[in-house]
Formats: C-alpha cells, structure tokens, sequence
C-alpha cells in the first residue's frame, strides 16, 4: 500500500545508528504502522517471518548476519560459556503486529547467536534492506 504522495514526510522517522555516524532519515513512501490499515496487512507478513524463523531455527549453521553484533551487547551475553550449538535448545518466537520476540533458554553464546541470526535472517527474508544501504 503505497503512502499518499505528499503525506510521506507524516512518517519520516531516524534510523538507529552508531555512535558518530551520520543521522540517516528514512521517508516512507509505503505503508508504515499507524495506517489504518496496518495491522492486517503486517500481522501477515511478520507471522509468515516468524513462521520462518522457526525453520532456521532447526538448521545446524547460519550464515552471520550483518546486525547481530546488536545482539550480543548485554553482560547476560558475555557470561555465557562458549562450547558449540545445544542440540534440545528450548526456545520460542513470537511477533505481535510488528514487534518481534525470542525467548530462550541457552546454555552457550552459540545458542543465542544461532536464534539471533534465525529471526534476523527471518525478517530480512520478508523485509529485505534497501539495495542502496543494506544496513
């Protein structure tokens, strides 16, 4: 669903971004959430990306991700041991319109970085980064 032309600047936002990086604006000139229309049309799509994330759950490697330094930035993290993928892993995804959320039970940072990139390669398989910028 495409945003009403002139409407785009309603819903420019500013990416996150790196200490001392430039500030990067993005204007949207499709749909964003708060459209009336948003829920359904992102509810479908980020349930289809979480339905995918389960699939790579399963797999025994996964390429690394671009954003998954992001994922490792808490002392919970750090303190946990190294040693390989669990094979019993106990973890669950779940999305709600268009928040994503991984719970987990880990017992090595390979755990955790195995379903980082699981949701991370997930979402980026329904919600491809721009071609220009792909951070």
């Amino acid at each position: 669903m495409s945003v009403e032309e002139g409407a785009e600047y309603n819903f420019a936002y500013v990416m996150p971004q790196a200490e001392g990086e430039p500030v990067r604006i993005v204007i949207p000139t499709q749909l964003q959430m708060g459209w009336t229309e948003s829920p359904s049309y992102f509810c479908a799509a980020t349930e289809t990306a979480r339905d995918i994330a389960e699939i790579y759950a399963k797999a025994d490697k996964l390429e690394p991700h671009y954003l998954e330094e992001y994922t490792k930035l808490e002392d919970d993290f750090k303190h946990l041991p190294s040693g390989g993928l669990s094979g019993d892993l106990a973890h669950c995804f779940e999305v709600f319109v268009d928040d994503f959320i991984g719970a987990a039970i880990p017992r090595t940072k390979e755990d955790l970085t195995h379903l980082s990139r699981a949701l991370l390669h997930a979402i980026h398989d329904i919600f491809p980064a721009s071609p220009d910028d792909p951070e």
